[in-house]
């Protein structure tokens, strides 16, 4: 949330950050850009790739960085895993030193898509919370930090596995055995690989849940990302 006072012509734009590497300046040529996503959206609903790569090809013949980014976050490419990856793949030729940051960028934005549709589908208010610290924090490290605060009576690592069979028991994430417990909750604190626990693959495989079971070395955020993170959850 941004609370401004007065208009301040020297700070703007307030650019659009794409975690964890891009931000863009979201009116440049906006209403040309909008009008071009639109119609590639057209040649996508006949549901032929060729067309739509042809199409694609023609409205942006040179694509700019900000150009592909926009080609990458296109709901007929976003939508569907395959098509995702070979425009991944075909942005990777076209800015090969940005290819990374790309890729990262955008395979977050979609699993933060994801996590705000399980969001709305999801009704209690304590799966609510878990759900946000998936889609505000990037790592376990922190969201075990966040469970412990706000449950303080429980294990985070079991408080996250309880939240999660809630939601399992509902359909909306894969289903956790009974018996699966105990390892979810040891891939949850570091102590097991999620390789390991082969009967939980199906939940282990989930994009939405991927930092509650990442590296608790990746992607350390600076102390004021973290703030911001702790005043957008605690508003809940």
């Amino acid at each position: 949330m941004v609370i401004r006072t007065h208009h301040e012509t020297v700070v703007e734009p307030q650019f659009e950050y794409h975690y964890p590497y891009i931000a863009i300046d979201p009116f440049f040529l906006k209403d040309l850009r909008t009008r071009q996503q639109r119609s590639i959206e057209v040649f996508a609903r006949t549901g032929r790739w060729a067309l739509l790569e042809r199409a694609i090809d023609t409205v942006w013949p040179e694509p700019t960085l900000a150009e592909t980014f926009d080609i990458l976050h296109l709901p007929a490419i976003i939508s569907d895993p395959t098509r995702l990856d070979r425009t991944l793949a075909r942005a990777a030729d076209r800015h090969p030193a940005f290819a990374v940051e790309m890729a990262a960028a955008t395979r977050e934005d979609l699993r933060r898509q994801k996590a705000s549709l399980l969001f709305r589908q999801v009704s209690g208010t304590d799966q609510r919370f878990l759900i946000a610290l998936l889609i505000n924090l990037p790592n376990a490290e922190l969201i075990l930090h966040y469970l412990a605060t706000e449950f303080p009576g429980e294990a985070p690592a079991a408080t996250a596995a309880r939240l999660l069979a809630t939601i399992s028991a509902t359909g909306h994430l894969p289903a956790i055995p009974e018996a699966e417990v105990a390892n979810l909750i040891a891939v949850i604190k570091g102590q097991r690989k999620p390789a390991e626990a082969t009967e939980l693959s199906p939940l282990l495989k989930e994009e939405v849940l991927q930092p509650l079971f990442s590296d608790r070395t990746q992607f350390r955020p600076h102390p004021a990302m973290a703030e911001r993170a702790h005043s957008a959850i605690s508003a809940r």
